[in-house]
């Protein structure tokens, strides 16, 4: 509420005027008093009607100044709010901002950590691939040997100045013909002189070999030798020299 000490003031003087004027009234005053009480009744009168009136502008402006701070204050809660709002907004910003700078820098430790062991493998991986090279180029060197030693047994009296005596005795002989076929059955032809080797004396024999034969062998499968049973030792076969 507002209050104005002088308008209150002016109204109290203005009844005691009147209880002056009334008291003069009753006693009948003179003209001339009643006329200056009525003037200064009156100018009383005015002055308060343009109190009242200042004070009712005073109190509408008042009112205007107490509604445009309601709403300088609705604006400022306003304001508090947003601001509010923005530095929450900001905080979290910052937060993850932290969050992602923390995430940056563990990636750049996983790249880091991911690079090394790839450094790590790739030095694996040439040394793999050395020893590849080294064991390949040992491969091709034991298929090279393999291919001489083949080529070696391999040979024969068909295809190298190899006797055809030298034949390994798991490969059949291959003995060179180079005469021109005639049509007749191999061996002796009919009518051609007999020739042969007559049997040489035991005496003459100068060394002896033996070969162990088996229990159920008669002869001997490499020189044909007849079976020698001797008591305590296992049959054998013996062929003069």
């Amino acid at each position: 509420m507002y209050s104005f000490n002088g308008t209150l003031t002016r109204n109290s003087e203005i009844a005691k005027l009147k209880q002056i004027i009334a008291m003069y009234e009753s006693e009948d005053p003179h003209a001339a008093f009643r006329a200056d009480c009525n003037r200064k009744v009156k100018l009383a009168n005015s002055r308060q009607e343009k109190a009242e009136t200042n004070w009712r502008k005073a109190l509408e402006t008042a009112k205007n100044l107490q509604s445009r701070l309601s709403q300088s204050l609705r604006e400022n809660r306003k304001l508090s709010e947003q601001l509010r709002t923005i530095g929450m907004k900001r905080e979290s910003a910052e937060r993850k901002a932290a969050n992602l700078q923390e995430l940056l820098s563990r990636r750049g430790q996983k790249i880091e950590e991911l690079q090394a062991h790839n450094n790590e493998l790739k030095k694996v991986i040439a040394d793999k691939d050395r020893q590849l090279r080294e064991k390949q180029d040992t491969i091709d060197e034991l298929r090279a040997m393999v291919r001489h030693l083949e080529d070696k047994i391999n040979r024969d009296g068909t295809d190298s100045g190899t006797p055809t005596s030298q034949t390994p005795r798991n490969k059949k002989k291959v003995i060179p013909n180079l005469r021109p076929t005639t049509g007749n059955h191999k061996g002796g032809q009919p009518g051609h002189a007999k020739s042969e080797m007559p049997a040489f004396d035991p005496e003459q024999a100068t060394d002896t070999t033996t070969h162990e034969l088996k229990e159920d062998e008669k002869k001997c499968s490499v020189c044909g030798g007849d079976l020698i049973v001797s008591c305590g030792t296992l049959p054998a076969a013996q062929t003069a020299v």
